[in-house]
């Protein structure tokens, strides 16, 4: 007994000292009140309940800290609460952002743990994309439905893409005609097509060619149908915002292009996401009252 006791407490005592040299390495996210990193677990006692969650009508998901950086810094934002290391912050009273982390896992966790914590409305994924059209980086696309192109049970007998327990290989979009029009009205020109997602960094070769001739879509990235699928199951609708960070048959240099492909998304996301809640008593599209 005495041996087992003192392994566990040893077993406490390494788990403190790694947790403590890990937070100390952590990328702090700046832009905000101050600055606090991006894993950290401060604030995760305080129910959120007590920071006006209920308010929460708009969420915006973010995969990467750079991806949201600039809205954090131009607007007045505060930091809500860090939950499993998703970072949740006010941008207005109706309006809250936050990062999950890349990828499909990230991604349905985090939108989860903000349904779960906000109840909000609507979240719209905002970020970058590759483009199947050679088109001019920064350009806006929409996406009408979602498909994950990296979903494979072909070998029990189903469609390619064929996601499991719900039984769908297409996730439409929500306030997708309703999205349109706000865009119009913001006369901010877009593309709207399928947006592919899969645990992949899209690159030019056999691949995406694959992917372009098996779902024809217009943009792919690492997150958008996974929150689909999320919010269909919350019964929450889904937008996504996506700004051509590289061409997949053309001008690929993701790393280069990044800052242009983001410089106006941000400022478009947010006027976007205010325009949404002027009517959002009067969505006649909505994913939630066409699947009911």
């Amino acid at each position: 007994m005495s041996e087992q006791l003192s392994r566990r407490s040893l077993l406490k005592i390494m788990g403190a000292a790694v947790g403590a040299a890990t937070l100390g390495s952590m990328p702090l996210l700046t832009g905000c009140k101050k600055d606090i990193p991006a894993d950290s677990h401060t604030d995760t006692q305080t129910n959120p309940q007590t920071k006006g969650a209920a308010a929460t009508q708009i969420a915006l998901y973010y995969a990467m800290p750079k991806e949201i950086e600039s809205l954090l810094r131009d607007n007045v934002s505060t930091q809500i609460q860090t939950v499993a290391g998703v970072s949740f912050y006010r941008i207005t009273n109706d309006i809250l952002a936050f990062v999950g982390g890349i990828g499909k896992v990230n991604a349905a966790m985090a939108a989860q743990l903000c349904i779960s914590l906000y109840h909000p409305s609507l979240i719209i994924n905002v970020g970058v994309a590759g483009c199947f059209k050679n088109v001019e980086i920064g350009t806006l696309m929409i996406a009408d439905k979602f498909i994950q192109h990296d979903v494979d049970t072909t070998g029990c007998g189903d469609p390619i893409g064929l996601v499991s327990t719900v039984n769908l290989v297409e996730f439409p979009a929500g306030r997708i005609e309703k999205t349109k029009s706000v865009l119009d009205q913001m006369q901010v020109p877009y593309l709207c097509g399928t947006g592919v997602t899969g645990d992949w960094f899209a690159k030019r070769g056999e691949r995406a060619q694959w992917i372009s001739d098996t779902f024809h879509p217009l943009f792919i990235e690492m997150e958008s149908c996974a929150i689909a699928q999320v919010c269909m199951r919350n019964q929450v609708d889904f937008v996504a915002l996506k700004s051509v960070s590289d061409c997949l048959f053309g001008d690929d240099n993701y790393d280069f292009n990044f800052a242009t492909a983001m410089e106006n998304m941000n400022p478009i996301a947010l006027e976007f996401a205010k325009k949404m809640l002027l009517n959002s008593g009067q969505d006649n599209d909505s994913f939630l009252k066409n699947n009911s």
